[in-house]
């Protein structure tokens, strides 16, 4: 994470580092800080979260308009909404023409208690966020995920309707959508998506240079099964909230090493120790 090459950089200047809670400049320094917060747990678990990993990104359809300035501001925004009484270490970072700035945030508050953030508490902090960046960043439209919008009601063609009435099963696009709706909340980016979807057995088909839907018993295009091209980027524009999980504090944190808190290296290095959970 500190190493990248694809780190947002000024034009004539450096990335910046965003730090709360935190003291120093070097990873080992933060790796030192993190332990000693974590030592100071109060309630002990075997699987308690010991790091969290956030993402706040952008559309690339927004590249132009977004600055380091912008950037860093709407990470301090996420830092008060979420929890200030946390350690964090953020760093903004390009993937394939769109900017995002992933957090490193201790499991555990500076008083002892967990840093836990439930379902429902960090749906509010996405809505708050988008409120935020709607009112203060307007020219950022497409990074808009459109938080406090309703999921619409199913509609059924006619045709579907007679066949689940006839045969009292759901029809292929109904099955479909479901499996992809599953398949969708389950992932992490729009990579990870287009993966999950072929490794559940579902082969896709392109259009004019981009996936475009499901290639079935009869070609769905995933604006019809309620994933539009929209929908699928905010993948890669929404909040990713990862949980590291691991038993083992001594492998998380290596004391010898000047390791980063890259979420990724973490779960690499703890693969059969830790479990990643992903919640949107």
């Amino acid at each position: 994470m500190m190493h990248d090459k694809d780190r947002f950089n000024r034009e004539q200047g450096e990335s910046f580092t965003l730090q709360h809670n935190v003291k120093g400049k070097t990873i080992p320094s933060w790796v030192k800080q993190f332990e000693k917060n974590e030592a100071g747990r109060v309630h002990q678990r075997s699987n308690s979260v010991v790091i969290y990993h956030d993402v706040l990104s952008f559309s690339n359809r927004d590249t132009k308009n977004l600055s380091l300035e912008k950037i860093e501001d709407m990470g301090r925004k996420y830092i008060e909404l979420r929890n200030e009484n946390a350690l964090y270490i953020a760093i903004p970072h390009q993937d394939k023409d769109h900017w995002h700035v992933h957090f490193c945030i201790s499991g555990v508050e500076i008083s002892g208690l967990a840093n836990r953030v439930s379902r429902g508490e960090f749906a509010n902090i996405k809505k708050e966020l988008e409120r935020y960046q709607i009112e203060k960043y307007p020219e950022l439209s497409n990074s808009i995920v459109h938080h406090d919008t309703p999921k619409k009601k199913e509609i059924l063609s006619e045709k579907e309707f007679q066949l689940t009435k006839r045969t009292k099963m759901p029809s292929e696009r109904v099955k479909t959508k479901e499996l992809v709706g599953r398949i969708y909340k389950e992932s992490n980016s729009k990579e990870d998506f287009y993966k999950r979807l072929g490794d559940a057995g579902l082969k896709t088909y392109n259009r004019g240079g981009r996936v475009y839907g499901i290639d079935g018993d009869r070609k769905m295009r995933f604006s019809t099964l309620g994933f539009d091209e929209k929908k699928i980027e905010s993948l890669d524009v929404t909040l990713e909230f990862d949980k590291i999980r691991d038993d083992s504090k001594n492998q998380q944190y290596d004391k010898s090493s000047s390791r980063d808190f890259d979420a990724e290296e973490l779960e690499e290095s703890n693969k059969n120790e830790a479990d990643v959970d992903y919640e949107r």
